[in-house]
């Protein structure tokens, strides 16, 4: 009787914790200080590569018409609509990634079986600067739904919106070459909870994230484990298409976070979505307990949820209405701005890299000055000491750390030659580029 009481109570609403929608509003001010910076040019134009069009390109394969039905029942299988989402998110994850990039995590929870979260692996230049987790679920809930159905669940909003979310982000990632790697999941059974998270990234969590053992790197996109300190972040997104608050004529997207340590990092998020994406409002909206962020957040991984605001409010929130069909369901131009916002903070988290920047030096190495900057830096890979700058004809070229960068301006014309440690390699960013530095530090 308990079980079943605990599992009626767990499925009625996922979020039951009230919202500190008030609280969000003190940051306003702020952020809308933080809107008058200048954004990077490179980032606002990946951003604006996520068009309504190509967002809204996924709706049909993610089952999300009506009458379609992702709902995780204590089952052996799960619904065809289920596995066909499922498939559909795998394809686009081998896609985009690489099929020896992705892999589906499959689990049980209790009666419910034939589970699986799709995960995959883009990898970094500097793995160990931190990887970031950039998440949604798949699977659907029709609670609040007059008839209680057993056959509707299309969950168009939640989460088709942040599903979409997803797969635009990793689209344009695919050709961006980052300094940090970003793991990408759509987690299953988001919508039942079990020992107190969300039971897919949960049971994720549990098996691939450890405590004492070191990352294996070469097989995250693999099956492989994932210590817990090489967790920099987690941006997760989950039902933001039908905002009910406005301030100023503007639609409000409540970012929440999961732990009160994690104040800065979420205020952070929202100047970053405030900056590219002037068009909405984002307000910190304080810690909520609920859905995927959580499962990061408790454990000390900072995390953030996007959320639309006034969601309890939503008249076709875990109903049969929430619908693709639905023209009332989903704003698609908000759910567009955004993805872009949180694809701007990933990119400016990441750091992206030119052409130049790419060079990675290895002993005996050389390049033309040419190619570089009259002004730059190298960042050494922890435990590689470099030992030395030489120009072709073995002069040797000054240099300075500062802030744990080397400095150093080449000579006007030759080769020059980098020496380090016997098997070490160093990798060039821009110091300075027309007078000012533009953010690819790490």
């Amino acid at each position: 009787m308990f079980f079943w009481g605990v599992m009626i109570l767990s499925s009625y609403n996922k979020y039951n914790g009230i919202t500190r929608f008030i609280a969000g509003l003190f940051f306003l001010a702020k952020a809308a200080l933080l809107v008058a910076q200048p954004v990077n040019a490179r980032i606002d134009s990946l951003i604006h590569t996520v068009t309504v069009s190509s967002y809204r390109s996924h709706s049909d394969s993610l089952r999300t018409s009506a009458g379609c039905f992702r709902k995780v029942t204590s089952t052996a299988e799960q619904s065809a609509d289920h596995d066909l989402c499922r498939d559909y998110l795998f394809s686009r994850f081998k896609q985009y990634l690489g099929p020896e990039n992705c892999y589906l995590h499959r689990f049980n929870v209790l009666l419910y079986r034939g589970l699986s979260n799709v995960v995959g692996y883009k990898p970094g230049k500097y793995p160990w600067e931190g990887i970031i987790v950039v998440s949604a679920h798949y699977d659907s809930n029709n609670n609040f739904d007059k008839d209680w159905s057993s056959t509707c669940a299309p969950g168009a909003n939640d989460n088709g919106t942040g599903l979409a979310a997803l797969l635009e982000i990793m689209r344009v990632l695919k050709n961006v070459e980052t300094l940090k790697p970003v793991l990408f999941a759509a987690w299953d059974l988001e919508e039942q909870y079990h020992f107190g998270f969300a039971s897919g990234s949960n049971a994720w969590f549990g098996k691939f994230v450890k405590y004492s053992r070191p990352t294996n790197w070469p097989d995250i996109g693999n099956n492989g484990h994932v210590n817990i300190s090489d967790l920099a972040m987690n941006v997760n997104f989950d039902m933001f298409g039908h905002p009910l608050d406005s301030l100023n004529g503007k639609p409000i997207l409540w970012i929440c976070s999961g732990n009160e340590d994690h104040v800065s990092f979420a205020n952070n998020y929202v100047s970053k979505v405030s900056l590219y994406v002037p068009e909405m409002v984002a307000v910190n909206s304080g810690k909520l307990e609920y859905s995927d962020h959580y499962t990061f957040a408790a454990r000390g991984v900072p995390a953030v949820e996007n959320l639309e605001s006034g969601f309890r409010n939503d008249p076709y929130y875990h109903t049969c209405a929430d619908s693709a069909g639905n023209p009332e369901n989903i704003c698609f131009d908000f759910a567009t701005g955004v993805t872009r916002g949180g694809l701007a903070f990933i990119l400016e988290a990441a750091g992206i890299l030119s052409p130049i920047e790419r060079k990675e030096l290895l002993p005996g190495d050389v390049f033309h000055v040419s190619e570089l900057p009259a002004c730059y830096a190298l960042k050494m890979k922890p435990g590689i000491d470099l030992l030395g700058v030489y120009t072709f004809t073995g002069e040797k070229i000054s240099w300075q750390v500062q802030h744990g960068y080397l400095t150093m301006l080449p000579p006007k014309n030759g080769l020059l030659f980098f020496k380090v440690d016997t098997g070490g390699r160093v990798g060039v960013v821009p110091y300075m580029m027309r007078g000012k530095r533009q953010g690819f530090f790490f």
